[in-house]
């Protein structure tokens, strides 16, 4: 399942690499275009992670589409800094924050809080205070 994912995200970057600017781009989630080099120790620390997340999911009883977005804001960020998600500080989700917003939809924005949200709260356990980083009441 894993392998497929960085096979989907490395066709997402070379289609996205054509793109000129993010707003044009084919591919909306594509926003981050440098190449995927998790390394190997962190792939096998986020797979486990990541079948949690698909299973937490699952049993909250999220629905497809649900599943499906959640799952890809885990990706993105993954894939944004090539690590997993568990080790990233709340700095490095502001700046990843701040770059979401400059580049895709605020509904995307809002889809990323709340996947991660889940993530951090179902999966790894750590509550967050979330409206620190992005508060979608002053969204626009």
């Amino acid at each position: 399942m894993l392998n497929t994912w960085l096979n989907e995200a490395a066709m997402r970057r070379k289609k996205a690499s054509q793109c000129i600017t993010p707003s044009k781009c084919l591919i909306p989630d594509t926003y981050n275009e440098k190449e995927f080099t998790m390394k190997a120790t962190e792939v096998k620390r986020f797979e486990p992670l990541y079948q949690r997340h698909l299973k937490m999911l699952k049993l909250q009883g999220k629905s497809k589409s649900t599943i499906d977005s959640y799952s890809r804001s885990v990706r993105r960020v993954s894939s944004h800094f090539d690590c997993c998600p568990d080790r990233l500080t709340q700095e490095q989700l502001e700046d990843y924050f701040l770059q979401l917003v400059e580049s895709h939809s605020w509904s995307t924005v809002k889809i990323d809080r709340l996947g991660l949200q889940f993530f951090w709260k179902h999966v790894l356990k750590i509550e967050w205070q979330w409206l620190n980083i992005v508060n979608p009441l002053y969204l626009p």
